[in-house]
């Protein structure tokens, strides 16, 4: 199975993906980039087993709203399991 993601990143940052604490890929993300990505999982998906998926940026931005103290790296649309 593999983990699908589609986001969008005003700024160039580099997005990092893990499943259960493993590294599963990298993307570089160009400024004002639409992505949909695919990575494989490094292990069997059932229907039983749950597991987290985290995201890294390489860099956060603050949010063009002096009000909003928010670290923003990239916004995500969508996250699936596709075989």
């Amino acid at each position: 199975r593999y983990l699908t993601l589609e986001g969008f990143c005003p700024e160039e940052n580099d997005l990092r993906v893990f499943a259960d604490g493993t590294w599963i890929g990298d993307h570089p993300v160009a400024a004002g980039e639409i992505f949909k990505l695919r990575f494989l999982l490094p292990f069997p998906v059932n229907g039983r087993r749950l597991f987290s998926i985290a995201l890294e940026t390489g860099r956060v931005m603050q949010s063009k709203n002096p009000e909003d103290k928010r670290e923003l790296g990239v916004m995500m649309f969508s996250l699936a399991l596709t075989p």
